[in-house]
């Protein structure tokens, strides 16, 4: 009897293992590999182009599809282009992954070798590839930039006249060495006109004596002095090749010069890039569906010649806070349900992911990406002139990733940057050191840049009123949560950790952790959650806010637009913070009906609990049930310019606003220590506030 049931047991085994082999088809690629191969763990490709092809090629694709990549390090020369063929059908998906225990890495480019000594630190090889459109280098995973003046930091430029200011960068004579030569290859990172963004352009001309820098063409500003002293450095510069991890290209020569950052250049792996994107999930005619990335480390593309913020881009040339350049080291267009699972993005020139056009259901998930010169995401939908059916790019889940160290080559990078894209799920990451946001989501803006005042007709035909705009805002309905940011605005300003501008409705940011922006390079305004221009509908709801410490005007909250509500928030304001909430009218957009309701506020210094740049009746809807505590004993309310005393503020509103505040400690745990769980005998309880959850903030482990 034992041994029947015995025979049983092993039968069903072997039987579900057998099942599972025959329903799933596995390809094998190694870089020991043969693309003359079939594919097979014994025989493996050399390329995941070439297992891409198989799996194209097979007469039945109902079932699962494996592709197992082994270890090493795959060198790319043209990216790996999938369409809407290499699908896997609908309730089936095809994985490309790492084979078990083993880390498989897909360059963007090729090793550099044959290094010739030129003097003390300085060697130089020749360059075999077919253009000179690379301006940056990777030493062992390090970006190396070309010649650059200075080294680090920036140079101040003057406010004085100039010819054309759109052109024209005005600087000091004496930061422009006589001995500096300028040719083709040589560039500027400027800030023009203000710092909100960054450029990277090539320089048509010096006049060192004057201290006139010329750019090759006009920008994404009128007046690229506006602000003086605008910062900026410059790069491919020979005679600036002087520190280690910088290099110089004679294009004529084609020899590259380079001072390696370790000691034995022969013991390092320096590569020169040479695609914008390693992946490409590009659907032709139908979306390209059902494809996974899993295990694997994806690194090294290239920055383009030519960047500033609306103009020559990429994507070609767009309007106002729409990204022109929306190029990804992982790129998909017109794409649905596919994914990348516990995979690496680094080292990027633009985005590290971009999902741009028609991207839905699309999941990152469990991933790290960092050292991106632009976003570590982009969700780049169809602007408004497309019209209101134009909602594509939707529902896409990131989640529980790494993202850090990205706007590495352009100062208003962020972790992910949301344009005209909606229904998303952002949560569970964990986003620091970028130089503006941490997430920020855009739109169109009504006054002055989605139309005029007056209805319009865009392309579609479709008539757009101040009314029915939301019907063509895509960039609606996200769902922001259980983010862990900081660190972020360090060397940009005007924003926030979580920013929004011309957003469509019903966005939620909801139990985030919003923390540490101590170090900036530039003054100006810092926020923690910024409902900028033409922000609508946003439901800002159990986050925590504390030590948002760096710039000249700093809010935890700058709420502008309509109906927004801010509900079971902390809000710590520091000794250099402003106000817990700023309520400010620009532009001819409408401030009204806000709901500041059962939030704690703890204030360090002198802040104001609210301040109202502008103030009548409908800037509130409701303001009420607070708890508000000040270590100095302070208690204001400023209206425009009048400041009100907590008891003037009920009084002046016949308790409208503040009936039920109570002005007390609430009894956290330790705010030195940022500690703040809530005591049990805390007056929170009785007002209605429900603790945050802190433990489900951030990257989760999963078993």
């Amino acid at each position: 009897m034992r041994k029947a049931v015995l025979f049983i047991l092993f039968f069903l085994c072997f039987t579900a293992s057998e099942a599972y082999a025959f329903s799933t088809t596995h390809f094998f690629v190694a870089t020991n590999g043969n693309d003359t191969n079939p594919g097979t763990k014994k025989m493996p490709f050399a390329t995941i182009n070439r297992a891409k092809m198989a799996v194209r090629g097979l007469s039945e694709k109902d079932k699962d599809i494996v592709i197992y990549i082994r270890g090493g390090r795959y060198y790319m020369d043209k990216p790996i282009v999938f369409d809407e063929l290499d699908s896997a059908k609908d309730g089936f998906k095809i994985t490309y992954k790492a084979y078990r225990g083993e880390k498989p890495v897909i360059i963007g480019g090729k090793p550099l070798s044959n290094w010739e000594k030129v003097s003390d630190g300085l060697f130089k090889t020749t360059v075999d590839i077919d253009d000179d459109a690379f301006f940056h280098i990777y030493e062992n995973g390090k970006r190396a930039f070309e010649a650059r003046y200075p080294n680090k930091g920036y140079l101040l430029g003057t406010k004085k006249e100039v010819k054309n200011n759109a052109l024209d960068l005005s600087v000091n004579p004496e930061d422009i060495n006589p001995n500096f030569t300028f040719n083709n290859r040589s560039r500027i990172y400027l800030w023009p006109g203000n710092d909100w963004f960054s450029a990277f352009v090539p320089i048509a001309a010096v006049d060192k004596n004057k201290g006139i820098i010329s750019v090759s063409d006009t920008l994404h500003v009128t007046d690229i002095n506006k602000r003086s002293p605008r910062r900026y450095y410059l790069t491919g510069i020979k005679e600036a090749l002087d520190a280690p991890g910088e290099f110089y290209y004679d294009n004529e020569k084609k020899e590259l010069f380079y001072r390696p950052i370790s000691e034995n250049i022969n013991d390092s792996e320096i590569i020169i890039p040479l695609v914008q994107s390693v992946i490409r999930l590009v659907g032709k005619n139908a979306p390209v569906k059902n494809i996974e990335f899993s295990g694997i480390e994806f690194t090294i593309s290239r920055f383009g010649s030519f960047f500033t913020e609306t103009k020559k881009g990429t994507h070609g040339t767009n309007g106002w806070n729409e990204p022109a350049n929306k190029e990804g080291l992982i790129y998909f267009e017109n794409v649905n349900n596919c994914s990348l699972d516990n995979c690496v993005v680094s080292n990027a020139g633009y985005n590290g992911v971009s999902m741009v056009w028609n991207a839905q259901n699309n999941i990152i998930k469990n991933s790290e990406i960092k050292d991106s010169g632009f976003y570590a995401v982009l969700l780049s939908g169809y602007r408004a002139e497309f019209g209101s059916k134009a909602d594509f790019n939707k529902k896409n889940i990131i989640t529980n990733n790494h993202l850090h160290h990205c706007g590495e080559l352009v100062g208003h990078g962020a972790g992910i940057f949301v344009w005209a894209s909606g229904q998303n799920k952002i949560t569970n990451n964990d986003i620091h050191d970028m130089p503006r946001y941490g997430i920020c989501v855009k739109g169109h803006r009504w006054g002055g840049k989605f139309g005029d005042e007056s209805p319009i007709k865009i392309n579609t035909g479709e008539i757009v009123t101040k009314d029915n705009k939301w019907d063509f805002i895509h960039s609606r309905e996200n769902f922001i949560a259980y983010n862990d940011i900081y660190q972020v605005s360090k060397d940009s300003e005007d924003n926030g950790i979580i920013s929004f501008w011309g957003c469509g409705k019903d966005n939620v940011v909801y139990n985030n952790k919003l923390h540490d922006i101590t170090n900036r390079a530039v003054e100006g305004g810092t926020m923690a959650i910024y409902l900028d221009d033409a922000t609508d509908f946003v439901r800002v709801e159990n986050n925590i806010i504390y030590n948002i410490n760096s710039g000249s005007w700093i809010y935890p909250i700058l709420a502008k637009g309509i109906h927004n509500t801010v509900i079971n928030n902390y809000i710590i304001c520091e000794k250099s913070n402003r106000a817990a909430i700023r309520n400010v009218t620009q532009y001819n957009e409408e401030v009204k009906s806000h709901v500041y309701k059962r939030n704690i506020i703890y204030m360090k210094g002198k802040a104001d609990i609210y301040s109202f740049g502008t103030w009548n009746n409908t800037k509130l809807a409701e303001c009420d049930y607070n708890l508000i505590f000040s270590e100095m004993g302070i208690y204001n309310y400023r209206s425009e310019k009048s400041i009100l005393s907590a008891s003037d503020w009920q009084k002046e509103f016949d308790g409208k606003y503040a009936k039920h505040n109570v002005y007390a400690n609430p009894k956290f745990y330790n705010v030195e220590t940022n500690d703040f769980r809530l005591k049990k005998e805390s007056p929170a309880f009785k007002m209605g506030i429900v603790p945050i959850d802190i433990e489900k903030i951030g990257i989760q482990k999963f078993d």
